[in-house]
């Protein structure tokens, strides 16, 4: 029991330091706000340190092999981690600004991230689901966190009912597998699968409707229509953490889900990504180019690049998941600051987050205009700045499978896309000045904007970096 406790010292941490947080908060009400801020993020920093001290450790299975801690799971959750500490630190000046406090916002992230380590160490339907469950509950409440908001109550409700049948499809799929292969754990799935020649209709519908699920915790199309709803109503810190640390796990779970338990059902389940990237990357290209609000942008953002995503995974092998989430990785740097830049979108005390309240921020606010132009080209794939790196490596690993007509297609909507990015570009440079944004004290969102842009900036000094270490990363699942 001392090896399956320590195997999992992360999440322990993660959970103590929530409900050490909690009585803190119950003792001192409001006035614990900025003490519980910290303190989480201090919780996250022990966490991140603890994952660096075991990142070498042989992978093991603790809890009767329903949890697996090896390289993969390490590094997704330092991911994670620098995730969660980046939507923390944006998160500090909206509270302060809005003359909100309230603790209870770190305490509830904590313990969403506690799910997401969860659901990238799960290997058991079980482990799974309850860990996506933990995330989802804690997610759910962050959304519905704007009490005074129409918008939030709105979005909370379409994010909980949406998520409630995502969920239901999960567990119905993995229901069906189980009356199939007898077994929850994903050494047995596999070992079952393999030794069938013609999988049956009972596999074929659990394969689909537990991809259907995962389709919308990534916010694929057509599973994505909670998306935009749910961005622009909830709170900005909030939506920040949504696409964030959240995709980062469910991409995790995904790909052990595939290259584990349904590996032998890849004739099956490759075509189903191929119509769910397609679809997104269609849909998110045509969509977002009507978009006003930035936030909605931003989901729209969101749809499009876990469809160029996906394409890592349908590619397969290694080198396909490595493209993959060396793709996430530098979409999630991109889109943190970003939202760095839309949480300083205030006028006279008032949140904006229309694109045309960015009008000639280039001449009153040169740096954050700056900031925000190169992290927009960097989605946008326009050399060579890290986004046109992380598309060229998953558009070559689909050509080197022979899937040229799919790269070919992402490469047109990537074109199509890079209109709406461009144009937050154009309002930034080169439209008539609007009034100055408010100088609101940002020390953390300065602090993550820079990281950001330093970040897409620096893989072009050394762009095969970030691929090594995902191929690192990958390695135990092949």
């Amino acid at each position: 029991m001392s090896t399956a406790l320590a195997a999992i010292a992360p999440e322990l941490t993660l959970a103590v330091m929530a409900l050490v947080l909690l009585l803190l908060a119950a003792v001192r009400g409001q006035a614990a706000a900025r003490p519980v801020l910290r303190g989480g993020a201090v919780a996250l920093a022990l966490v991140f340190a603890v994952l660096g001290a075991t990142a070498g450790a042989p992978a093991q299975s603790v809890f009767g092999d329903m949890v697996v801690v090896d390289v993969f799971a390490t590094a997704l959750k330092m991911a994670l981690v620098l995730a969660l500490m980046a939507a923390l630190a944006l998160s500090a000046a909206p509270m302060r600004l809005d003359n909100i406090a309230r603790p209870e916002y770190p305490i509830v992230t904590l313990l969403a991230g506690v799910g997401m380590m969860g659901m990238v160490s799960a290997q058991h339907f079980l482990a799974l689901y309850v860990a996506m469950e933990m995330q989802a509950l804690a997610l759910y409440i962050l959304v519905s966190s704007g009490a005074s908001s129409a918008r939030s109550a709105e979005a909370g409700v379409k994010y909980v009912l949406l998520g409630a049948l995502a969920s239901a499809l999960m567990l119905f799929g993995m229901a069906l597998l189980y009356g199939a292969t007898g077994a929850l754990d994903y050494v047995t799935i596999r070992t079952v699968l393999e030794g069938v020649d013609a999988p049956g209709l009972t596999v074929g519908a659990g394969l689909a409707f537990l991809l259907a699920g995962m389709a919308f915790k990534i916010s694929a199309t057509p599973f994505h229509m909670w998306t935009p709803d749910v961005y622009a109503g909830a709170p900005t810190r909030v939506t920040t953490l949504l696409a964030l640390a959240p995709k980062i796990a469910a991409a995790g779970a995904l790909a052990r889900l595939l290259f584990g338990p349904l590996e032998p059902l890849a004739a099956q389940w490759v075509p189903i990504l191929v119509v769910l990237s397609v679809a997104s990357m269609s849909w998110a290209a045509l969509a977002g180019v009507v978009q006003g609000d930035l936030k909605r942008l931003m989901a729209y953002s969101t749809i499009g690049n876990m469809g160029y995503m996906l394409l890592g995974f349908i590619a397969g092998g290694a080198d396909g998941l490595a493209a993959a989430l060396f793709y996430l990785l530098v979409y999630v740097l991109s889109v943190a600051g970003v939202f760095a830049v839309i949480l300083a979108m205030r006028r006279d005390g008032r949140v904006v987050t229309e694109i045309v309240e960015l009008s000639g921020l280039a001449r009153s606010r040169p740096l954050l205009a700056a900031g925000m132009a190169a992290l927009m080209l960097s989605l946008a794939g326009v050399p060579p700045l890290a986004g046109f790196f992380a598309k060229f490596v998953v558009f070559k690993v689909l050509i080197d499978q022979g899937m040229w007509l799919l790269a070919v297609y992402g490469l047109l909507t990537t074109v199509v896309a890079a209109y709406y990015y461009i144009k937050v570009v154009k309002v930034l440079y080169f439209d008539i000045p609007a009034e100055p944004l408010d100088r609101a004290p940002a020390r953390a969102r300065a602090a993550v904007l820079a990281v950001s842009v330093l970040g897409v900036v620096a893989l072009l000094l050394a762009p095969g970096l970030g691929l090594d270490v995902a191929r690192v990363a990958v390695a135990p699942l092949f």
